[in-house]
């Protein structure tokens, strides 16, 4: 019996460790077989989930298409995200603006003042510098400027009660000089008349590369009123007016 055993025990051994008789060698594929041959690359459908005649995945792939931003899309949204972070920052980045005005007027002889002022017309002039911050320039900033192009604007302004739509239109692009440099800017401007009938235009100046406000002048009421967010860009109010 133990011999046996070992026999059979010898004989597996001898199986496990047998080797095979060397076959024919394997044969190369050629390229044309797979049709994966060098030629035209074969032309895919732009609708190619379609081919599957599945419904549910056509209705999520659409989603996906209609929900996925182009690139000038994302750049908008972009642009939108850096101007709300500018807003609200908007307490630490003052402007500076001046309200000037010169005005002919007689003073009566019959008021309080003495001659040789009294009876007497004189040229009377104004200006005031003050320093602040309007947040509606924020939205200059976040528009997709371009030439030609009009956008309508629901704005609450003191001198438009109650809101109104006003029509800003980018009538053309300037250079603003900056220190040794020059800002490309495009220029936004917009007209129309205050709830008494005034006539007034605005004009605003807004970088093309960062789209920041950088200047602007108003004109109403025989006033001239400029804001500007950098020192280099403070125009000379005295010019046009007689001191």
């Amino acid at each position: 019996m133990i011999r046996q055993l070992v026999a059979s025990v010898s004989l597996l051994a001898l199986a496990a460790c047998s080797i095979p008789s060397n076959g024919p060698p394997p044969t190369l594929t050629d390229a044309a077989q797979v049709g994966i041959a060098n030629g035209p690359a074969a032309t895919i459908d732009s609708e190619w989930w379609r081919a599957f005649g599945d419904p549910q995945l056509d209705a999520l792939v659409s989603q996906a298409l209609a929900g996925n931003p182009s690139l000038a899309a994302a750049a908008a949204r972009v642009r939108l995200a850096q101007s709300e972070i500018r807003g609200a920052r908007a307490g630490a980045l003052p402007h500076i603006s001046v309200d000037a005005q010169e005005q002919y007027q007689r003073f009566s002889e019959h008021y309080i003042i003495p001659p040789p002022f009294g009876g007497s017309t004189e040229w009377v002039g104004q200006a005031q510098a003050n320093l602040n911050w309007n947040l509606d320039i924020e939205t200059f900033e976040m528009l997709p400027l371009a030439a030609g192009k009009s956008f309508l604007i629901n704005f609450y302004d003191a001198g438009l009660d109650p809101p109104q739509y006003v029509r800003y239109t980018v009538t053309g692009s300037e250079k603003l000089a900056l220190g040794a440099a020059e800002v490309d800017c495009w220029v936004l401007a917009t007209e129309g008349k205050d709830p008494r009938g005034a006539a007034y235009t605005e004009t605003y100046w807004i970088s093309k590369k960062d789209h920041e406000f950088l200047k602007e002048v108003d004109r109403f009421n025989g006033t001239i009123r400029y804001k500007i967010r950098m020192p280099a860009l403070t125009p000379d109010v005295r010019v046009g007016f007689k001191i």
